[in-house]
């Protein structure tokens, strides 16, 4: 996955953590740019007006937990063990002293 960080252009490289909230993750059936990974959808879970789903990675097999609106959830109409695309509206990277 690669993510823009301008604004972390002056700091050498080394390693970063990503963090994306749960409400900030978008699905996608179809691949659309860098910034997006396959997952597997493994659980749906509707609870109130949010719909949680939790996916696995198909590259490093590591659990995402997504939240949608229900209005966005019936429109994507995602089922159990369909692979779709994650990508992150808002995110933050931190790098030891650095965050953006």
């Amino acid at each position: 996955m690669e993510l823009s960080t301008p604004e972390l252009a002056a700091v050498p490289d080394r390693p970063a953590v990503g963090y994306v909230r749960p409400h900030d993750l978008e699905l996608e059936r179809n691949y659309s740019n860098s910034s997006s990974v396959e997952a597997s959808i493994r659980h749906i879970h509707a609870v109130g007006p949010v719909v949680r789903i939790e996916l696995e990675r198909g590259d490093t097999f590591e659990i995402l937990e997504a939240e949608l609106t229900k209005d966005v959830y019936q429109k994507l109409a995602p089922k159990v063990g369909e692979k779709v695309f994650v990508r992150p509206r808002k995110y933050r990277v931190f790098v030891d002293d650095y965050q953006i």
